[in-house]
This record gives C-alpha cells, sequence and structure tokens, in this order.
C-alpha cells in the first residue's frame, strides 16, 4: 500500500512537472509569435517610411544595428561552438527554440533576423576561426544546418508548439549559407 501511494505521488509529479513544462514551451512559443508579429510590423512600417522618402530605411532594431565588438564576437563564436559540442557529445531527449544556437549575434532571433548579412557577420568573422578558409568555414556551416540532416538530427527533438518556427530558422541559415556559398563562387566580399 506504501508503495502503491509512493507510486501514485511520482505519477502527479510527474504530470505537473508535464504540464509545467508545456506551459513554458507555450509561452515562449507565443512570446516567439509576438516578437515576430512585432518585427514584421516593424519591417512593413520601414518599407513604408523608405517607399516615402529617398533616404536609406531606419535598422530593424537594436539587434540589427548594433555591430558586436571584435571580443564579443569572440565570445559568440566561442560559446556557439562550445554549445554545439555539446550537443553532439550528449544530445539531449528534447531541445526548446531557444536551445539551437543559430549562426547570429542575437541571442534570441527570429527567422526575420536570420539572413546572409547576419550569418555572414557571425561565420565570416575575422575575429575567430583565422586558420579556417571563408569556403571551408561555409562548408562547415552547411554540413550543420543541410536541412535534411539538422530536421533529422534535431528538429524531432523539438516540441511541436515550437518546431514550426525552429524549422523555419533553420531553414533561413540552410538558405544564407547557400547565398553566402553562391556569392563565394563569384568572388570573395568582405564579411
Amino acid at each position: 500500500e506504501e508503495w502503491m501511494r509512493q507510486q501514485e505521488e511520482q505519477r502527479k509529479k510527474a504530470e505537473a512537472k508535464f504540464k509545467q513544462d508545456q506551459e513554458r514551451m507555450q509561452n515562449e512559443f507565443e512570446e516567439q509569435q509576438r516578437q515576430k508579429q512585432q518585427q514584421q510590423q516593424r519591417q512593413q512600417q520601414q518599407q513604408k517610411q523608405s517607399s516615402q522618402s529617398s533616404a536609406p530605411p531606419p535598422s530593424a532594431g537594436p539587434a540589427s544595428s548594433s555591430v558586436p565588438t571584435a571580443q564579443s564576437m569572440t565570445a559568440l563564436w566561442e560559446s556557439y561552438e562550445k554549445r554545439w559540442q555539446e550537443l553532439a557529445k550528449s544530445p539531449p531527449a528534447s531541445l526548446t527554440l531557444y536551445s539551437i544556437p543559430f549562426p547570429v549575434a542575437q541571442a534570441r532571433p527570429t527567422a526575420a533576423q536570420i539572413n546572409p548579412q547576419t550569418v555572414a557577420q557571425f561565420i565570416l568573422s575575422t575575429q575567430h576561426s583565422p586558420h579556417k578558409s571563408r569556403k571551408a568555414r561555409l562548408k562547415d556551416a552547411m554540413l550543420r544546418w543541410h536541412p535534411d540532416k539538422f530536421e533529422q538530427k534535431w528538429l524531432n527533438k523539438v516540441p511541436e508548439p515550437q518546431r514550426a518556427m525552429a524549422k523555419e530558422c533553420a531553414s533561413a541559415v540552410a538558405k544564407s549559407v547557400t547565398a553566402l556559398m553562391e556569392r563565394e563562387k563569384e568572388g570573395p566580399r568582405s564579411a
């Protein structure tokens, strides 16, 4: 009887934790959706403003307008690589959108913030990996972010409420890397 009572308590605790985790993930997803909507509204306003004047459009916000310093870029890159090494060494049973290290300077980027410019600023920065060519860096990135491989290895670990956004962000990375590889074929450019 005592054993049954303990089992019931454990079951209730597990259910409560599961419910808390679901609520937390739903809240994270809703926050990400809200941020995405705000980003889209800002972009629409910027497009409207830029079409009304010949001046260049304002930046998309503080995350895109701030260029990391050499020291912070080095630290960001080291953190990015370390997080990927940890994931590869002991893959977790589940991931959240925010536990996936994306190759941009923003901590929690939206798909709209992941583009060839922000990915190049991060991957092709001269502040890290001096022993690797631009081509080698892009090749490594494509191996990590190739849509089929990424989906098979990582995306299926993201809970359903966040999976669509994670897929959208990962796809934006893959498209950005592909665009950068095409540019490299045309001739090297500065990051």
